[in-house]
Formats: C-alpha cells, structure tokens, sequence
C-alpha cells in the first residue's frame, strides 16, 4: 500500500472472519486511499505519510475576519465584536470554553462537507466516506481509552440528544401519571392504558438540568420523570433518592446537573438502583466535569458500576460542540446506536467528530492534565475568595469548575429600584463590567426561570487564559464590588477597567 499513516492505514486492512460485503467495502476503501496517496504531491502527499508536521498556530482569526469582510461585512462586524468580547471581557459562564485553535481549525476543514449515514468503515450508507469514517473510529477508540469504556458513540449532535438517544433506546416511552404545568400537576388520561417508563432525576431548580424531566421538555412529554432534590447544605439528598426509588420503582435513576458544584456518591446510586424489584438502569450525564474525570480529577461513574454515561465535548473537555455516550455494555451500546441512527437522525457532522477525536488526543497529555488541574484548583480559590468577601455559596463551595451564588438574604440591592438583587439583574450589571456569567436558580428559588435568584461561574476558560490564585482572588474582589452597589454604572466602568487590564495581562493565546 502507499505510504499511509500507520493509524490510518490499519483500518482498511484486511479483517479475517470479516463477512463478504464488508471485506468488499473495506477493499474498496483501500484502493481509494492507496489510488489517492499515490497521486497526490507536495505537502499534502508528505501529510498523508504522517511526516511534514510544522509546529505553528493553524488559524490566525483576525486574518479569517479579513478575509471575510470583503463579501459579507455585516456578519463579520457581529463576529468580530465575539471576538473582541472573548479577547477583553471575562468569559465565566461553566458551560463555555476555548477551543483550541488545533479545533477551530479542523471544523473548518473539508469534513464540513461530507454527509455519510451509519457507523464504522465498512458500514456506511454512501460511498467515498473512508477518511471520515477512520476519523469517527479514531474518535471512539480515543474515547474508550481516556475514559475507560468499552463502547462509545461520537455521533450525537450535542448533549440533549445524546439523552434523546438513551432515553429512546433504554426505555419505553408512554404518558406520564400527570401533566405538569407551572399550576401544579393534572392527571392524564388514558395513562393506565400507556403508561411512561419512570425516570428519578434532579430537579431543575436544585440544580438539574432541562433534559432531566422539565415539564415544558421532550423528556417529560415522553416520559414520567420524578425529581429528587437536595440537602439544606445543598448536596444530594441521597436518603430521599432512596425513599423515592422504593416508592416509584423507577426504570431508571439519573445522576447528573448543569449546576450542582460536587461530586456524587455513585456507589451509593449504584446500590439503590440494584435494591428495586427490578433493577434500575444508572445514567449519568457528566456534560459539565467530563474534562475532571478524564484527567482523573473527579470519579468516574464508569468504575462505580454506572450504566451509561453522556457528556457534551465543550465545557471542561475543551473540545468543539458535540456529545458522546459511553458503556461497558454491548447491548446497550448497540440499542443507543440504533436510536441515534437511524432513530434520531442522518448524516454526523463529521468536522465536529475529527475536533472531538482531536481534543481527546490532547486529553492523554500532560498538558491537558495540567490544564484541567488548574480549572478545578481556580474554581476551590475563587469560591473560597467568594466566601471571604462575605458572598453565600450553594452547598458552601465546590469540587468541580462551577461556583452558584445564592443572592437572596445577602444584603444586595439593586439600586435603581430599592428592591433585593436578583439574578437577572446580577447577571447584567456584572456583563456591564466586563464579567460574563449567568443567572441562574437556586434550591427553593421562588423567582421565575427567566428572573431567579442565583448567579453561576466557572473556571474553564480563566484557567485557558492562564490565570492563577492571585487573579481568582482579585476577581472575586471585583464581583463582590459589583453586587454591592449593583446597577451603579461608575462602579461598572471602574470594574470593566480592571477587567481590562487583567485580560491585557493574560491574553487568550489558544
């Protein structure tokens, strides 16, 4: 065969026992590649050999902007003000990250343009998918070893339909016993003839998330979610996980939020599922920590006996937007392919894959390692710098890269109104200087969704720009002052200097 990787070239060798219209696949995959190494020249003939790397920055943004600008102005005045927002403000909301230039630039890339159907090699749909095939099954082996998993799909848009897929592929969708709407709750006809499969998960006002059983979201239309929810102290209340599962005999028991700041006791989870008259099934979706676990920072759900496992690639991994499901079983593996594709949807955005398989190559690196060591030792410093300045936290500080801020009976006035701050405005007076966070409800948040009585942080991208524990310490100074005379716009504009500088000092470089 023609000078090809090694990495690459393996997948379309032959593979003995394989069944005839597969090997037949796979041979024509292999001339295809050997065909094209073979007529190619220059660079790109040396790229394909794996040799001909350069050590320099693959994607220069501003010169992307240029370019643009001379067809299409207009949009790139709202790109270029994106990116001058992400070069000079503080960008803290948990669920946002960097992604790195390497995966900027791979997005980009001609795997933009490829629509192929179904999995592996030799299982595609169309023809001439054979590099973008190789970079899915780079993707899924990348996975497995970070993360020690036997099985994984990349396929998955991003994270709510990668709880689409397992929700259709592990349990049976019906009625729920009530329709749950902002009045309370409305028993359904018809339920005893169709009744959904049970779901016990995290609320979302104690720090869930929407595709957890929301009432307004697919999750709760399809099936009959019931939420457990937290301690006075703010951390799982596992004894009422536990009274709620021998009550409801829950099909499956969902561990996992969008803004909880702790590690979960999934042995616990684990044994409460087994205890039911029918086992449970035990999900977990780490789409906020997975870049924790993966650097070994946090548990892994996959070794205290968790079922399946979701996340999304673009908080803490770091990666681009996109998802992956994780098991050590096969017969769930094979359902959750099934409901992805064809069950939910047609063509993967293969660019998205090849920067999911990239941000995992990183992810056996010391590098990121180190990386996602100073994302959660920031987040530890921050919240404790929070606390000092006399702010209240949720659960009273944090074991991941997230930091939720209980506003309510801490003094702080919105001063064009008189009235108690709340998270709306918090949110807006802290963008106003600099500091990009967002609103966000806390356990036993009586405001509305769109209001709520708490602010969420994170780390994940202060730790890109390279920022350390005095800077933690010197931002928590800087929301303190915004809280405290919140809506007074000198204080905004003196904060936003200072916000300024810092950003000057530690420029986004990835």
């Amino acid at each position: 065969m023609a000078d090809i990787h090694d990495g690459v070239r393996k997948y379309v060798e032959p593979v003995e026992g394989e069944k005839a219209m597969s090997a037949r696949s796979r041979a024509t995959i292999a001339t295809t590649f050997t065909s094209l190494a073979d007529h190619v020249e220059g660079a790109l003939k040396d790229l394909i050999a794996g040799v001909g790397g350069v050590d320099t920055p693959p994607l220069d943004d501003v010169a992307v902007l240029a370019s643009l600008s001379a067809t299409d102005p207009e949009l790139t005045s709202a790109i270029a003000l994106n990116e001058a927002q992400w070069r000079n403000y503080l960008v803290m909301i948990p669920s946002m990250n960097v992604a790195r230039k390497e995966v900027r630039a791979i997005l980009s890339s001609r795997l933009t343009d490829i629509y192929a159907e179904g999995f592996d090699i030799t299982g595609r749909y169309y023809t001439g998918t054979g590099p973008s095939s190789v970079v899915e099954d780079l993707a899924c082996e990348r996975a497995k070893e970070v993360f020690g998993a036997s099985f994984a799909n990349v396929q998955a848009l991003s994270g709510a339909p990668a709880n689409v897929a397992v929700y259709l592929a592990l349990l049976t969708p019906g009625l729920s016993e009530f329709t749950t709407t902002r009045d309370g709750q409305i028993p359904t006809e018809n339920y005893a003839a169709n009744p959904a499969d049970r779901v016990l998960a995290l609320g979302l006002a104690e720090g869930g998330h929407l595709t957890h059983g929301l009432f307004l979201n697919f999750s709760a239309k399809f099936f009959d979610f019931r939420h457990y929810g937290v301690t006075g102290e703010g951390f799982v209340d596992y004894d009422q996980m536990e009274r709620m599962a021998n009550e409801m005999q829950p099909a499956m028991i969902l561990v996992g939020a969008s803004a909880y700041p702790r590690d979960y006791d999934y042995d616990r989870v684990r044994r409460i599922c087994d205890s039911l008259e029918a086992p449970a099934i035990f999900m977990v979706d780490m789409a906020h920590y997975a870049g924790l676990v993966a650097a070994g920072l946090m548990k892994n759900p996959l070794e205290y006996g968790a079922d399946v496992v979701n996340f999304t690639t673009h908080k803490t991994l770091g990666g681009p937007r996109g998802a992956i499901i994780l098991t050590n079983d096969e017969k769930i593996h094979q359902k959750v392919r099934t409901a992805v594709f064809p069950g939910l949807q047609g063509g993967a955005h293969f660019n998205n894959i090849a920067g999911i398989a990239w941000i995992l190559g990183f992810a056996r690196t010391q590098a990121f390692k180190d990386l996602q060591k100073l994302i959660q030792d920031n987040a530890s410093v921050l919240s404790e710098a929070l606390q000092e300045n006399g702010i209240k936290l949720c659960s009273g500080g944090t074991d991941n890269h997230l930091i939720l801020i209980d506003l309510r009976g801490q003094d702080f006035t919105f001063q064009p109104t008189g009235k108690d701050l709340n998270g709306r405005q918090a949110s807006e007076c802290l963008e106003r200087s600099g500091l990009i966070i967002n609103r966000n409800g806390v356990p036993g948040d009586t405001r509305k969704p769109w209001v709520t009585s708490g602010i969420r942080m994170g780390t994940n991208v202060l730790a890109a720009r390279g920022m350390g524990a005095p800077e933690m310490e010197e931002i928590a100074g800087l929301v303190h002052r915004v809280l405290t005379n919140a809506g007074d716009p000198a204080v905004e504009a003196e904060v936003r200097e200072k916000v300024f500088a810092l950003t000057a000092k530690y420029p986004l470089t990835v």
